[in-house]
């Protein structure tokens, strides 16, 4: 109200799928990709949260400038399709009907909401930045080359939008007019090293906000918006020089193949895939004296787990040993997902506990000896776990719970030729968590 700015942002998740036809298209020999995809959410001012579609695998959503459609990407018949959603209905237009040679991704709308910049992949491998109009046809060709020119943002005054491009060989930032005849007036924008993706100018056309690759992976930074300090660009790399006349099309992707299908057998990928090692140090303790007695020596051991490749089992496996072969602990645990909801799990562990100071004893005939109490923990438990159909939450619930007994031992602190030692037993309890 009144003076007051609220800045809003907006975040999108996507497992894979955003990226899953340029797997496709790479010339790797994939007949395919799959991805994941997340779904349109509307967030207010109050915090609020409503879910806009169902099940329409839509991505990529920009808000129109009127606040009241959002243009995105629906995934469909092998390819996807520019759309317009109704935020208040949930209703969804197709603009640029699906095709197999044409994927879309990145849509943005002006600012007056007359046009869309948006990134188009075509045949034979052009990824361009091009301009839309509200009809979804083409205004205006920012790009044509084998670059890949990806992410397009307009400036607040709608005269200019800003991509990533490796062009160069480096991915940086690029700037160029969409407005007026003639070609687009390209200019560079940064020179970084590392790479520069996914630019963004404020509202008040202050900074440019970009991510940015370092050795320690992605940063997220800022430089001022100063179109007079943009430069011509470097010189394109050679890769991506256009075909020269005359030359043979690439080849044509073959068609897919029938594959012959069998039973799914998970053990053809249980097994362990990776084996770690583990170690951890004596347990020391002192007696009445004041003296570090060694209770436990080091134990030594490894770690290791798998899963199938559908999930549909998974387990992990510890154990380890003292070097003087005297204890042993060891943990399994076991999880059945082929249900669906419930998740069932098995679990079984030996732990052994020790404290850090002796106890006083005494025997039968008044003499008072020192021990340490050791323990030895025994548990077996099954679990079920029920999966609540909501982003990033879940419920689990225990099913039964065995009992678990412990054991105790009194150790001597000292080393004797012959060490005096009793065994004393805890009741047995029944012990059940859920989280």
């Amino acid at each position: 109200a009144g003076s007051e700015r609220r800045r809003v942002f907006t975040l999108g998740f996507c497992f894979g799928g955003s990226n899953s036809w340029l797997q496709a298209a790479a010339g790797h020999g994939l007949a395919g990709a799959i991805g994941f995809y997340g779904h349109p959410t509307r967030a207010g001012r109050d915090g609020s949260v409503e879910r806009v579609t169902r099940g329409l695998r839509i991505s990529y959503a920009d808000v129109a400038p009127d606040g009241r459609r959002a243009v995105a990407v629906r995934e469909v018949g092998g390819s996807n399709e520019l759309v317009v959603v109704d935020l208040s209905s949930g209703e969804v237009t197709t603009l640029v009907e699906a095709d197999a040679d044409r994927h879309w991704a990145y849509p943005r709308w002006s600012p007056d909401g007359a046009r869309i910049a948006v990134t188009r992949w075509e045949r034979p491998a052009l990824m361009d930045i091009v301009i839309l109009d509200r009809s979804g046809q083409v205004e205006t060709e920012i790009t044509r080359d084998r670059a890949i020119d990806n992410a397009p943002y307009w400036t607040p005054d709608g005269t200019t939008v800003i991509w990533s491009s490796d062009r160069t060989g480096i991915p940086n930032l690029f700037a160029a007019t969409a407005v007026g005849p003639g070609p687009p007036d390209i200019r560079q924008v940064t020179n970084v090293l590392g790479g520069a993706a996914h630019p963004s100018v404020d509202p008040l056309g202050r900074w440019i906000h970009f991510a940015s690759y370092h050795a320690d992976g992605w940063h997220l930074e800022r430089i001022p918006f100063s179109p007079g300090d943009w430069f011509a660009p470097h010189p394109t790399s050679p890769r991506f020089d256009p075909p020269a006349p005359g030359a043979e099309p690439p080849p044509e992707t073959p068609p897919a193949t029938e594959a012959p299908s069998r039973r799914y057998v998970p053990i053809d990928t249980f097994r362990p895939y990776y084996w770690a090692p583990y170690y951890a140090g004596a347990a020391r303790g002192t007696d009445m004296d004041g003296a570090t007695r060694t209770v436990f020596e080091p134990f030594v051991g490894f770690l290791t787990g798998g899963s199938d490749l559908v999930g549909r089992h998974a387990y992990s496996l510890a154990a380890r040993l003292t070097t003087d072969a005297s204890r042993f602990e060891g943990s399994f645990a076991y999880n059945y997902a082929g249900f669906g909801d419930p998740v069932l799990g098995l679990s079984m562990s030996q732990v052994h506990d020790a404290p850090t100071r002796t106890q006083a004893v005494s025997d039968q005939h008044g003499n008072t000896h020192e021990f340490f109490v050791l323990e030895r923990e025994r548990r077996v438990s099954l679990s079920s776990t029920f999966v609540r159909q909501r982003m990033w939450t879940g419920a689990k619930a225990p099913g039964c719970c065995l009992p678990v007994r412990r054991m105790g031992r009194f150790a001597p602190p000292c080393l004797s030729p012959t060490p005096s030692a009793g065994r004393c037993r805890s009741p047995a309890r029944m012990g059940c968590a859920a989280s």
